[in-house]
């Protein structure tokens, strides 16, 4: 039998310990040197010119805000997006390819105190483009996101490895007529506070996906519709309250839900555009978005021809809505993804098409951002996860 934490009171706790966690993770890291990963693309692709040889391996000192690279990991292609098991020491990696017979990889590395990495294994996705992957609340399992070709989950080995396939699902396209949601595109799979429940946006089906992880096999329990024409790409939860925040690329919009539990739609509270009135809405794509470690601020990336930014938007703590205060240019084209500093204090931006990471300063009084003048290069970045 499935189960599934519905009770307020366990809830409560399971994000009471989330949120001292984050800031056990604050205390920890506050100005001392943080090390990251970088995903990138490695070749030519048709959306972009994949220039980098790996994944990178990054410090930032957060006194000085010097920042370096001090390992490249090659050997792989695509690795877009990365997700960390920090507890076990084990980097995961997408290798996002496509083709006949299917081609999207998965793969392990383990790592020591010393940040000396280890390739272990990879193993196939059973679909193409595998665009996110994320691990299961138990760290059994490797969850993994393929943007053509559905949703797949591997065990994970005592060791870090990369196991058995245990389940694939699939999704159905929102719109025939629709060249982006003709067919079903998962872009993101997000472990929610929730114990082995996740999110799944998928823009094709303009659907997001609840899904619970029993033995490795996904067990569908509920999903909510997007807007009509949205096109959900990225969420993130909130780390105090019942509150999902999803990324439309489609409309660049910003959708708030609640919920009481994830067997049933979530409720719409609000959506929201991520530009001022001013920006051209051709072209602009919604690419990213992330929420302040106190769960004050939310943070978006919006990419388009000659207009590239990151817009901050206050939370309203008592009914989860927005309210947008800030809209600044990222320093670099197409912001394709960026992340929060542990401390919550900076912001890092990777621009896949001008090759650089660029600092922002988050001032924890307003969340506004400023740039911090500090800058990386690095070959077509993508994703940037703390270690």
């Amino acid at each position: 039998m499935i189960r599934i934490l519905l009770f307020a009171g366990l809830y409560a706790v399971l994000l009471s310990c989330h949120q001292n966690h984050t800031d056990e993770s604050k205390s920890d890291n506050q100005h001392t040197d943080m090390h990251f990963a970088i995903g990138t693309y490695t070749q030519k692709e048709g959306h972009v010119d994949g220039k980098a040889s790996g994944i990178y391996i990054a410090k930032l000192n957060e006194t000085d805000l010097s920042i370096e690279i001090i390992d490249s990991l090659t050997g792989i292609t695509n690795p877009s997006y990365l997700s960390i098991d920090s507890k076990n020491k084990n980097l995961y990696a997408v290798s996002e390819n496509g083709g006949d017979p299917v081609a999207g990889i998965i793969r392990a590395y383990g790592y020591d105190d010393q940040w000396r990495f280890q390739p272990l294994n990879d193993a196939s996705t059973q679909g193409n483009a595998p665009c996110h992957l994320t691990l299961s609340t138990d760290q059994k399992y490797i969850l993994a996101a393929n943007y053509m070709g559905g949703i797949s989950a591997h065990q994970v080995n005592e060791d870090g490895s990369i196991g058995a396939l245990t389940d694939t699902a699939y999704h159905k396209g929102y719109d025939p007529q629709s060249a982006r949601q003709a067919a079903s595109h998962p872009h993101m799979i997000f472990q929610t506070p929730v114990e082995n429940t996740v999110l799944v946006c998928d823009l094709g089906s303009n659907r997001i996906f609840h899904y619970h992880i029993d033995e490795g096999k996904y067990q569908l329990i509920g999903s909510t519709e997007s807007m009509l024409g949205a096109g959900p790409r990225h969420l993130i939860h909130h780390p105090k309250h019942r509150y999902v925040y999803s990324l439309n690329e489609l409309n660049n919009t910003v959708e708030a839900y609640t919920y009481e539990n994830l067997t049933q739609s979530m409720q719409r509270l609000q959506s929201i555009p991520t530009n001022d009135k001013e920006v051209p809405k051709e072209g602009m794509k919604a690419s990213a978005i992330k929420i302040h470690p106190d769960g004050s601020y939310l943070y978006t990336a919006n990419r388009g021809t000659g207009h590239h930014s990151i817009s901050v938007f206050q939370i309203n703590q008592s009914d989860g809505t927005l309210q947008k205060i800030q809209q600044i240019d990222s320093g670099g084209e197409v912001p394709r993804d960026f992340e929060i500093t542990p401390s919550g204090e900076h912001l890092l931006v990777a621009h896949q098409n001008s090759d650089t990471i660029v600092v922002f300063t988050i001032d924890q009084e307003s969340g506004r951002l400023a740039s911090a003048g500090k800058s990386l290069r690095v070959p077509t970045p993508v994703c940037v996860t703390f270690f």
